[in-house]
């Protein structure tokens, strides 16, 4: 009977982690929503940890990288005093092969390496 419950005891937890991890939302949709004046614990609520941080005189700069339609994209978020001051554009990169590399099928595969052969050579700032 114990082998039976902790079966079943296991299960539900594998079933709540697909549900949680299917709940995120995924980073380009909520980068927008930092505005200047917010704290770093408001970002960090938004957005999560940042992928790069680094100081430079009075300012604390934190990196976002993030895909998009197979495309990766950045970016930065300079804080002073704990507060977001400036957001620097985001800047769609071109290195997506690494990108197409990691796809699930071959379907995905040659839509990523599509998007990438279409893309070489470009940064686009928005």
């Amino acid at each position: 009977m114990p082998r039976k419950n902790l079966n079943l005891a296991f299960i539900t937890f594998l079933v709540l982690l697909n549900i949680i991890a299917g709940c995120q939302t995924p980073l380009y949709k909520v980068i927008d929503k930092v505005e200047p004046g917010m704290d770093k614990s408001q970002v960090l609520e938004t957005l999560g940890s940042p992928k790069y941080t680094k100081q430079t005189q009075n300012y604390d700069h934190w990196k976002y990288e993030f895909y998009k339609d197979a495309v990766k994209m950045s970016k930065e978020i300079l804080f002073f005093e704990d507060h977001v001051v400036k957001i620097k554009p985001t800047v769609y990169r071109p290195d997506l092969l690494d990108h197409a590399m990691t796809a699930n099928d071959m379907n995905e595969y040659e839509k990523r390496i599509k998007v990438y052969r279409e893309s070489k050579g470009k940064t686009i700032k928005k």
